[in-house]
């Protein structure tokens, strides 16, 4: 029984550091998990941001095509309704081509800056889902090794009683004992 005892307290050592190395990954993980949702709340902002920006630059595109359009027009019932020189009409145009062509180059480059902030957007939502994915992995390993952690409790209960019974059998025993040679 007292090589029982030594087994019985070898178990519940292992058990103990078992426990507390779960309970050390188990504090790492919910700091994981902490930064993840930190990163999604993050990410999430800037998806917004980004969205916001994107509506903002079509509705000055869509401006800048009105004002051209207005232009164009204007220029139109200026050629029908007055008779202009030559000369007037070719700066007049000069200057036209000139706008037209700033119009155009401010609308390639607003294209190309939604189509950036558009393929941005995209990658962040692909890393919110990714994180998700990451955040219900972990909550998944928490709840795992809540359960372990329980169920070595459990034995490390069981063991301790079983240990507490063996040793009043090693007094009641040795209390006998004693009694026995005392008689004799």
């Amino acid at each position: 029984t007292l090589q029982n005892y030594i087994e019985e307290t070898n178990k519940t050592k292992e058990l103990q550091d078992k426990n507390d190395n779960l309970e050390e990954e188990l504090k790492t993980l919910k700091s994981t998990l902490k930064n993840k949702e930190e990163t999604i709340h993050k990410l999430q902002s800037n998806v917004d941001k980004l969205e916001k920006d994107l509506f903002e630059m079509e509705s000055e595109r869509d401006e800048l095509k009105q004002e051209l359009d207005a232009k164009e027009s204007a220029i139109k019932e200026l050629n029908s309704s007055v008779s202009i020189s030559e000369d007037y009409k070719s700066k007049i145009e000069q200057s036209f081509d000139q706008k037209l062509s700033l119009l155009e180059q401010k609308n390639k480059k607003l294209q190309q800056q939604l189509t950036l902030k558009t393929e941005l957007a995209e990658s962040a939502e692909a890393l919110i889902i990714e994180l998700k994915d990451d955040l219900a992995n972990v909550k998944h390993q928490h709840e795992f090794l809540t359960e372990e952690r329980e169920f070595l409790q459990a034995e490390n209960d069981k063991i301790k009683k079983e240990k507490t019974s063996a040793m009043a059998e090693l007094d009641s025993r040795a209390t006998r004992e004693v009694n026995s040679l005392s008689e004799q």
